[in-house]
């Protein structure tokens, strides 16, 4: 390497000692300068080497760098790809194949919405109170429906149909002991006329009646097939956190075993639910028939045959109406009772 001589005032001569050597680098070495009195001086610009940046292909490049090494534990696979660039998905990747080997009984549904649910599931960044969420959104929803349940079970043109019914009994059975005669008692033809309105008002509003329970029917049957859904659904979560049980860090291991206990006694919940709405239809079905096919049909035969009693009525004439009175009465308490005992 070269140095310049600056000398001022004189004449500079390079000597053989300056000239540079072979083992100088090449194209470093600097002219020489000469600064004559009076004149000012300006350095020259140092110039800056510059170093080339070399690109370093590293071998392990699939790497998650900064990820805690005990969360990299197989089997749990990490590494999701994500539609974003350079983004990645830490959810655990578990195959429909193994879920289904490992739970035989769950439905292919069940299980690609478990493989779904667990994708988005990062047990490295999942807190306690994570843990303790886990699976609560399906589980609210189908306490809804079983509160729903509770609520449509005492549907008010239930309870309504029941009442009328029972005070269409007593007006009745007052006709039936009119026609019996005895002491002090008023003619039946008297005690019909003064329940006869009340009696007609009773079948209209059994007949507006069955139009609601043919409705509460339709909304039963609905109700069924969104808590059978929500029965199945539950069974998601279920295997997802069984999956994961044994995988976790041991001091959530508690929490997530606590929560798939919760889990389970809902779903327990939603069958027995399911159950009792099959029952609930049943029985408002047969209220139903009750009412339209054998009440309103037998009130039809007890008018044309009380609206012709005399006031003093032959044998046969109370045979008659007497005989259309029981056959409505028993199959109004018949029906009853059986309907009360489901």
């Amino acid at each position: 390497m070269e140095y310049k001589v600056t000398v001022v005032g004189g004449k500079a001569k390079a000597s053989s000692e300056d000239a540079p050597s072979a083992g100088d680098s090449p194209g470093m070495s600097m002219p020489l300068t000469t600064v004559s009195p009076g004149v000012e001086h300006k350095a020259p610009q140092q110039r800056v080497n510059e170093m080339p940046v070399t690109s370093v292909r590293s071998s392990n490049a699939a790497t998650l760098v900064g990820a805690p090494a005990d969360k990299q534990r197989a089997p749990i696979q990490f590494g999701e790809p994500s539609s974003v660039t350079g983004a990645v998905v830490r959810g655990v990747r578990a195959s429909a194949e193994e879920l289904a080997r490992r739970f035989p009984k769950a439905s292919t549904e069940i299980v690609a919405g478990a493989v779904a649910l667990l994708r988005g599931i990062d047990p490295s960044s999942m807190t306690s109170v994570d843990w303790l969420d886990f699976g609560i959104a399906r589980q609210e929803s189908a306490n809804a429906l079983i509160k729903q349940r509770l609520e449509s079970a005492g549907l008010g043109s239930t309870r309504e149909a029941v009442a009328l019914l029972r005070r269409l009994l007593e007006l009745l059975a007052d006709v039936t002991d009119a026609m019996h005669g005895g002491f002090l008692r008023k003619p039946p033809h008297t005690v019909w006329a003064n329940h006869e309105p009340e009696v007609q008002q009773i079948e209209q509003r059994l007949e507006s009646g069955v139009k609601e329970l043919t409705t509460s029917i339709s909304a039963a049957r609905d109700l069924q097939i969104r808590c059978a859904t929500a029965q199945a659904e539950l069974e998601i979560p279920i295997i997802a956190g069984e999956y994961l049980l044994d995988k976790i860090a041991s001091d959530d291991e508690h929490l997530l075993q606590s929560r798939l206990t919760s889990l389970a006694g809902t779903q327990a919940l939603m069958k027995e639910n399911v159950l009792a709405i099959e029952a609930d239809e049943t029985r408002l079905q047969e209220l139903v028939q009750l009412v339209q096919d054998s009440v309103l049909l037998g009130l039809h035969s007890v008018y044309s045959q009380l609206s012709s009693l005399p006031d003093r009525p032959t044998e046969t004439q109370k045979f008659l109406a007497m005989e259309k009175l029981t056959d409505l009465t028993q199959l109004i308490e018949r029906k009853q009772t059986a309907w009360r005992s489901n």
